[in-house]
């Protein structure tokens, strides 16, 4: 019982585990509440709601609670998991670390892989969220620490985190990484870093802010002390993490290793462009009446993002500002055909460092509920669309 009372005394641990039970209720019960109130077709269709042969979830409390977030990537994924990488057309665009998971979790669960892929999800979400509150207390005050967790866990497309997709992964091994590299334990850090190359391939990009922080700290310790603790572990690891699944392509799928990045291409029609390019192709496809809600999203988050980036390198240890400036630069360089910002409204939720600079903002309570009101109101409707198989990104 002391032990329990003590764990419950940290405060990150308690916000966390409030804001996210708090947030898999409202959002599960607006979820399913779309899904029964939704007339519409629901039926598997190639295109507009392609299950790649996996059975669609139906009847009893899995079908009311577990069916409305069987859509879209999380079927991706739990084909990978099942069937391995022969599994669907392009489906080298799916990195291994999830897959691997979810089979592994839903083995213990009587192979129910969707709950197995919510499952992982979740509790990767659920110590993100932990690390994230301890990382911004080693730079900013408890105050600025639970701001910042409410920004991120409110925003309006944070509903991914909850879903069947590797964003909580991607977000767990970030704000690890960074935890650790900033109190300078550097294994623990690459280790983070690698399992977050192996999540998502932005998990790659920590090898810059890793490697920042390692010349930074080692350039403030004394001569004697420089390399005992072995910062260069660190963006070692996350480099290491990169190259795993390339030289498994190669050596277990006897493709060539830039497969994954050509399958990420021709499963978008994207291609690499000035990073303003889909900014600029989304606002004429707005101004031509040809958009979608995504596209709407997808620029509002963009716009948003670049302008507390910007900020953040006033406002933010320069670690900080650095790792959020590349997630975004790297997002925007990759340009749709049919959808010019790809996904950006979850792409972008990596760069976590920008939830610091909202949490700042939001030092008031006018402030607090000027972000607070429209976010959550945006991410239950969010969320309720993404329930009745409507594009979000």
């Amino acid at each position: 019982m002391k032990a329990l009372k003590r764990w419950w005394a940290d405060s990150a641990i308690r916000q966390a585990v409030l804001v996210f039970i708090g947030l898999r209720l409202a959002l599960t019960l607006m979820a399913s509440a779309a899904r029964l109130t939704y007339t519409g077709p629901m039926a598997p269709d190639p295109v507009m709601r392609p299950y790649w042969g996996i059975t669609p979830v139906s009847g009893g409390l899995a079908g009311l609670l577990l069916e409305p977030w069987q859509r879209w990537d999380t079927l991706h994924f739990i084909k990978v998991a099942t069937v391995g990488y022969a599994g669907f057309d392009h489906s080298l665009h799916v990195q291994p670390l999830y897959p691997l998971l979810i089979r592994a979790i839903g083995t213990l669960l009587a192979r129910d892989w969707l709950l197995a892929s919510i499952v992982v999800a979740n509790v990767a979400y659920l110590l993100a969220l932990i690390y994230f509150h301890r990382l911004v207390v080693l730079d900013f005050s408890e105050d600025v620490a639970r701001r910042s967790v409410v920004c991120l866990a409110l925003f309006p497309t944070a509903f991914y985190f909850l879903a069947g997709y590797s964003e909580s992964l991607l977000l767990l091994g970030s704000v690890a990484g960074f935890y650790y590299a900033r109190r300078g334990r550097w294994a623990a850090a690459g280790v983070a870093g690698l399992l977050a190359a192996l999540a998502r391939w932005q998990g790659a990009l920590l090898v810059v802010p890793l490697g920042y922080e390692a010349w930074r700290q080692y350039k403030d310790s004394g001569a004697g002390r420089r390399w005992q603790n072995a910062p260069w572990i660190a963006p070692a690891l996350v480099i290491l993490g990169a190259l795993i699944f390339p030289i498994y392509v190669t050596l277990g799928l006897h493709r060539p290793p830039w497969q994954p990045f050509v399958d990420m291409a021709q499963k978008w029609g994207a291609y690499y462009a000035l990073p303003w390019i889909g900014i600029m192709n989304t606002v004429q496809l707005l101004r031509s009446g040809g958009g979608q809600l995504s596209d709407v999203v997808n620029l509002f988050v963009a716009m948003l993002f670049l302008i507390l980036a910007l900020a953040g390198w006033t406002k933010l240890p320069r670690i900080y500002a650095l790792y959020s400036s590349l997630v975004i630069l790297v997002v925007l360089l990759k340009v749709g055909e049919f959808e010019p910002l790809l996904s950006a409204s979850r792409y972008l939720l990596a760069a976590f460092p920008v939830f610091i600079v909202l949490g700042q903002f939001a030092h008031t309570p006018m402030r607090m509920r000027l972000v607070v009101y429209p976010s959550c109101t945006l991410l239950l409707l969010l969320t309720a669309w993404y329930a009745i198989w409507g594009w979000v990104a």
